[in-house]
């Protein structure tokens, strides 16, 4: 039965080395993502007492969509592996940030702010490789099913991660609930070292400026 899931199931693109790898690495980066989302929200509302201070946090995770068209010329003229590293590298640095200057004692609202809106940055930048890496991972025969996968992934930990990040805030603390999400955001990074994926793009335009073709980007759309 496992064997039929993935060979012609529901689960067959696991098969391939290379997007297994790529979705145990997105589904814990999105576990930690949403963990640090009910966390820090918690905690902007216990320091601020201000609803509109935690809508302005929450608006500051999704600031990178207005760089998208930059981060799109930059995903397709470089490696998308490397591109992939360091997208997930920048939520573990900002998680370790935040990690030790809760552990100092040093940590409050603007820092939070500050580094959500970096977070913001390195969300939607890893949301474009992503989407153009999934194609290079597997066969377009296999495509759909590798996006539903992911996404079924995506969404699961909506559900269970803020559930876990709450409890574990509730029992044990903040700082000691962000050694959790800067140990899973290790671990996204080490399977996301470990993708493997042919480059089916054979257009890149490493000699055109990222200005050109951002207008020639424009100018299609």
């Amino acid at each position: 039965m496992i064997n039929n899931l993935l060979t012609q199931g529901p689960l067959k693109s696991l098969r391939k080395s290379g997007y297994r790898n790529f979705w145990l690495s997105d589904g814990l980066m999105a576990s930690a993502e949403n963990m640090e989302f009910i966390i820090l929200a918690w905690y902007m509302l216990i320091e601020t007492q201000s609803p509109l201070l935690v809508g302005f946090y929450s608006a500051l995770r999704f600031c990178g969509p207005l760089f998208a068209p930059f981060f799109g010329i930059i995903v397709d003229k470089y490696d998308r592996k490397k591109l992939l590293l360091i997208s997930r590298s920048v939520f573990l640095g900002v998680a370790v940030l935040i990690l030790l200057l809760s552990l100092l004692g040093y940590l409050n609202t603007w820092y939070v702010l500050i580094l959500t809106s970096v977070g913001g940055m390195g969300k939607s930048f890893d949301n474009v490789i992503k989407e153009t890496l999934l194609a290079d991972l597997v066969s377009p025969t296999s495509l759909p099913n590798a996006v539903a996968l992911t996404r079924s992934s995506r969404d699961g930990t909506h559900i269970l991660a803020p559930i876990i990040g709450g409890y574990l805030l509730d029992r044990v603390g903040l700082s000691s609930t962000y050694i959790l999400v800067t140990a899973l955001h290790s671990c996204s990074i080490f399977f996301a070292s470990r993708v493997n994926y042919l480059n089916r793009n054979m257009a890149l335009r490493r000699g055109d400026s990222i200005i050109k073709n951002l207008k020639d980007s424009l100018f299609y759309a």
